[in-house]
């Protein structure tokens, strides 16, 4: 089942409509819908926070709603180079 079915079973099973779960999820119910009709792909960031209102309604965690979620453990560094050593300083510091 594709993410956007999964979100529309589940809230339905929750006995949400798209308004309470955008509350629940504090997206907007065209975020929901947009989700639920597969004219928007969901975001890690937005399956977080719809798994994490769904999950509370239903029980379970986020994994148990959307088995593909990635949960963040850690930051990669941005630019795919290495992290700053302790104790040095980027040119933009000083500002």
């Amino acid at each position: 089942m594709d993410d956007g079915r999964r979100v529309r079973v589940c809230r339905i099973a929750a006995g949400w409509s798209q308004h309470d779960l955008a509350r629940e999820s504090g997206l907007t119910a065209w975020i929901i819908g947009a989700i639920e009709r597969g004219q928007r792909k969901i975001s890690n960031g937005e399956m977080h926070v719809i798994g994490l209102a769904l999950a509370s309604k239903l029980g379970g965690d986020v994994k148990s709603i959307f088995p593909s979620f990635i949960p963040h453990t850690a930051n990669p560094p941005r630019g795919g180079g290495p992290s700053l050593a302790a104790g040095t300083r980027r040119r933009d510091d000083d500002r």
